[in-house]
């Protein structure tokens, strides 16, 4: 795994994107801390659960239109309704969705 600091990461961030594309992982540090990895999305085992097909998709459908909300958004509110899952959101339409619905919503950090 290739580590390059913040400043190296901003300066060479084509040239990192390429190394990642060829599936290379790059860890960027600042004062010597993690604090980003970058790494293709098609090597992480995402595994969609057995509801995520018709019926969600029939849900988010629903959730967009009558919360006025993004296909996107509806999405995640769709599945923290099915886990029983609290959002982190500070998006107004989301927080006011996830009111309307009964989905609870983690504390803004301050």
């Amino acid at each position: 795994m290739m580590k390059v600091g913040a400043f190296e990461a901003k300066t060479h961030l084509s040239a990192l994107l390429e190394k990642v594309s060829r599936g290379e992982e790059v860890l960027i540090l600042k004062h010597g801390k993690d604090i980003a990895h970058l790494d293709l999305l098609t090597s992480l085992s995402i595994v969609p659960g057995e509801e995520t097909g018709p019926r969600a998709f029939r849900v988010i459908i629903i959730l967009a239109r009558a919360q006025s909300l993004t296909n996107y958004d509806a999405a995640i509110l769709e599945l923290a309704i099915r886990q029983g899952a609290p959002l982190a959101t500070q998006d107004k339409a989301l927080v006011r969705a996830t009111k309307d619905v009964g989905v609870d919503t983690l504390p803004a950090k301050t």
